[in-house]
């Protein structure tokens, strides 16, 4: 895919190296900010293309550029998208956008004033599998959701009513287990995230409390080869270009933000 978007990567590390090779991949990437002396050399060799420079503040104020992809630590994602949607360029700024509610309602309230793009990394939106599962329950074919259970835990890098839902989440762990199962009225779908498949178990207990076991069958399967970051990334380029609201928005980005404030409350000595 070829664009005629010019877009400034902010921050290459560990994930923010997978966005500079696809932004390079959709012909948008044109300047990388990375402040590691360490990180920039092989950068210039891997993406000869792309101009490098230590400080993102470099890239304020360039009339060259239409929008900036942020993937630096959560602690600077207010500062750095603030001055950038300020300086009138649209921003994607990876999760979490912020780190409190009211620096995320801040970014959402300054894009609007400049009317700039404000979208966030979400990246599971952007699998086919989710919207397939979002559509599955919007259409009542599971009937009644009563509970969603959450299960993303490996040996990796660790990181500084009525519904109800149980989310295991670990960096420390011996094995990796991505999968989401929703219990509802109809059956049970369990969506198995390293093999792109959604289950649908028809067990369930009737009216007189018996269980009910009807089968199960798979009714999404996805590719092994999507690439969810190509596919959020087009995104953000088409929102830049057509101006339309991205599918993971900054108002989408608030509301995740205040749970996580629930969620690990924020203590002060």
């Amino acid at each position: 895919m070829s664009s005629t978007t010019a877009i400034g990567a902010i921050g290459a590390g560990a994930w923010g190296r997978n966005i500079v090779r696809t932004l390079d991949d959709l012909n948008a990437l044109r300047v990388i900010a990375e402040p590691s002396e360490t990180l920039r050399e092989p950068l210039a060799v891997a993406f000869p293309g792309a101009e490098i420079v230590a400080d993102h503040q470099a890239l304020l104020g360039r009339r060259d550029l239409d929008a900036v992809v942020i993937a630096t630590p959560a602690a600077t994602h207010h500062r750095i998208a603030r001055d950038f949607l300020l300086d009138g360029k649209d921003v994607l700024v990876e999760k979490p956008m912020t780190l409190t509610s009211g620096e995320a309602e801040d970014l959402v309230a300054v894009a609007s004033a400049q009317g700039r793009i404000l979208m966030v990394g979400h990246l599971l939106l952007y699998k086919p599998a989710i919207s397939f599962i979002r559509d599955f329950l919007t259409e009542g074919k599971l009937g009644r959701v009563f509970t969603l259970h959450q299960e993303r835990a490996k040996h990796g890098k660790a990181r500084a009513d009525g519904r109800a839902a149980h989310l295991h989440s670990s960096w420390l762990w011996p094995e990796d287990r991505r999968r989401l199962t929703i219990i509802g009225g109809r059956g049970m779908l369990v969506y198995d995230e390293r093999e792109e498949r959604v289950t649908l178990h028809r067990k369930m207990v009737d009216a007189g409390l018996n269980n009910v076991d009807l089968g199960s069958e798979v009714v999404f399967q996805g590719s092994a080869t999507f690439q969810p970051l190509a596919a959020e990334l087009t995104h953000f380029i088409e929102c830049v270009r057509t101006r339309q609201a991205p599918r993971s928005d900054g108002r989408q980005a608030v509301d995740v933000v205040r749970i996580l404030e629930h969620v690990f409350p924020v203590t002060h000595s």
